[in-house]
């Protein structure tokens, strides 16, 4: 009788140490939004999504240029796998780079900025210059 009860309060001690995990990935998951930042934390944000983003990208094209003569699947999914990273990685800049615009009331959507890619729009901003 004493076994069959202390084996299920261990079982719920286990679930309820699950349950803490479960909650505990959870909050690591959430970005925290742009408008939510201050100025300074938003632009320290905005660079470290631009080195970022060009990160992403240099391994994408650094995978891409190298198709294998074997195992292409498995290259496929390489590819596939480094394109949702790029495509985050846009995402979360241009949400950024938003925030600051519209911060600053300059236009996003200004006939300048998209004909500039993200590179030159970051280099243009860094160095003081209009976009």
């Amino acid at each position: 009788m004493g076994k069959k009860r202390r084996v299920e309060a261990e079982d719920e001690t286990q679930e309820q140490k699950g349950r803490e995990e479960h909650k505990s990935k959870k909050g690591k998951h959430k970005e925290t939004h742009p408008s939510s930042l201050t100025d300074r934390d938003l632009e320290d944000k905005e660079r470290e999504l631009h080195e970022a983003l060009r990160q992403a990208r240099w391994e994408r094209e650094k995978l891409r240029t190298e198709p294998p003569a074997q195992n292409r699947i498995a290259w496929q999914r390489q590819v596939t796998s480094s394109n949702n990273v790029v495509h985050k990685a846009e995402s979360l800049y241009n949400e950024a780079r938003n925030e600051l615009d519209r911060r600053r009331g300059t236009k996003a959507d200004s006939v300048d900025s998209k004909d500039v890619d993200a590179s030159t729009w970051h280099s243009l901003r860094t160095r003081g210059l209009p976009s």
